[in-house]
């Protein structure tokens, strides 16, 4: 078909379809296809993904709380796949809050792989924009570039919430403060001052200051 699409993909073990099957007998994997969950490929199908140029859409909120198992993100990061971000629909998640779900994928494969640098603060920063932005088709957005579309989210740094203890190489130090990438995976939604869509404020002080006509 050639556009962009998206759907959930082996959400629980045994509703999985082979990705073989998706790929050539039905024909569903293209540039701009996007799976969600992915809780149940196999490791070895992830070259196949990153040929066909198939996004990924991790949602570890809406996994852990519904029982699944984990999307294998650092191995498909690894393996050259975009991933980006969601929080899922109200139905199975509670919390629709991007700052969660970057926490939540910060976190979460720490503990899966038993590694303390799986997933670093910079990983899951990305996912939720950069990755997100190739997700959704756009070219110019994602990140601060010459060029690109000015969409800013601004912390407030003397919010007791960002914090990490996290270093940029992933390990850990103590009383590592940033107002870098490294914290905003361990903020939440308070510590958002201001937000900017192509420069025009969105979000400020707390109170919605942008309506579009």
């Amino acid at each position: 078909l050639g556009t962009r699409m998206a759907w959930h993909f082996q959400p629980r073990p045994g509703d999985a379809r082979p990705l073989s099957v998706v790929a050539d007998e039905l024909g569903l994997l293209w540039p701009g296809a996007m799976l969600g969950h992915c809780v149940d490929i196999e490791l070895t199908e992830i070259p196949l993904l990153a040929a066909r140029g198939v996004d990924v859409v991790t949602l570890p909120v809406t996994n852990a709380r519904l029982g699944m198992r984990t999307c294998p993100v650092p191995e498909l990061l690894g393996g050259g796949v975009n991933v980006a971000l969601g929080t899922d629909g109200a139905a199975s998640n509670n919390r629709l809050d991007i700052w969660g779900e970057m926490r939540s994928a910060a976190l979460l494969h720490k503990g899966v792989t038993k590694d303390p640098t799986a997933v670093p603060a910079r990983a899951a920063l990305e996912m939720a924009t950069l990755g997100g932005a190739r997700a959704a088709g756009f070219s110019n957005k994602g990140l601060l570039r010459e060029g690109w579309a000015a969409d800013l989210v601004l912390l407030d740094p003397d919010s007791p919430c960002v914090f990490s203890g996290e270093s940029p190489s992933g390990g850990n130090t103590s009383h590592w403060f940033s107002r870098s990438a490294n914290a905003a995976p361990y903020a939440s939604s308070p510590a958002c001052a201001q937000l900017y869509g192509r420069i025009e404020a969105v979000w400020k002080d707390g109170e919605l200051a942008y309506t579009r006509e």
